[in-house]
């Protein structure tokens, strides 16, 4: 796990009871899902959450499709989503901490004035509906309205020490002009290191002839930018 230094210092600081909001913030492609992925998992298995639910919010525009996606993401079904609904399931939860991790909330939080006050409003309840309950929220800047205690995080590229190893762990002997080409090639995001380096790993393609293939200009790849989300 590339980011296990941020991960670790993640829990210890959710580990404070009263930290009920997490904001993973930054651009596109720097890894911030993956990085919540991660945080949800660590905190799962050291216990710290008894179950994490994970709610994509991708191509959501209203409140109300998010509190859809909400319910479908907890489990909860009903013909007619209802909030209150929601809000009385997370009251009834054990005493158990546990945790939601949001993701996509870009297009919500870019929507129309209203949208963007009911899907916070939205949010403030629920994290007032539990006090056993932190959510995690991925998102490019941190929510402008905050009526509980919440962290912000930016999240940034993988250093190139990082980066760098993981390259060197994917082919054995790499050489090091290749590694440094692989590095600069994905400009540190963790969604393209993964896949080059897998590629290499099942002996799909080595650094240097992904580099090949990467330098070659006859082909339809952005070498400006390396976006994932």
């Amino acid at each position: 796990m590339p980011r296990e230094e941020e991960v670790a210092e993640l829990v210890l600081g959710m580990a404070d009871v009263s930290t009920n909001l997490v904001m993973l913030t930054g651009p596109q492609g720097v890894g911030r899902s993956m990085l919540a992925a991660s945080l949800a998992q660590e905190l799962v298995v050291s216990h710290h959450w008894t179950d994490a639910y994970w709610v994509d919010l991708l191509g959501v525009t209203n409140v109300v499709l998010a509190g859809q996606q909400l319910m479908t993401g907890l489990g909860l079904t009903s013909d007619v989503p209802d909030t209150q609904q929601l809000l009385a399931w997370l009251e009834g939860r054990p005493r158990e901490r546990f945790g939601i991790v949001l993701t996509h909330v870009q297009e919500l939080l870019s929507a129309p004035a209203e949208e963007q006050q009911g899907f916070l409003d939205l949010l403030d309840n629920i994290l007032h509906s539990s006090h056993k309950l932190q959510v995690v929220v991925v998102c490019e800047e941190p929510l402008s309205r905050i009526t509980y205690l919440a962290r912000a995080v930016q999240v940034e590229p993988l250093s190139a020490e990082v980066a760098g190893q993981m390259v060197q762990q994917a082919q054995v002997n790499v050489k090091e002009e290749h590694v440094q080409g692989v590095v600069e090639a994905c400009q540190g995001t963790p969604l393209a290191l993964a896949v080059v380096c897998g590629l290499m790993r099942c002996g799909y393609c080595s650094a240097a002839g992904f580099l090949r293939i990467y330098s070659d200009r006859a082909l339809p790849i952005d070498h400006s930018s390396s976006d994932a989300t």
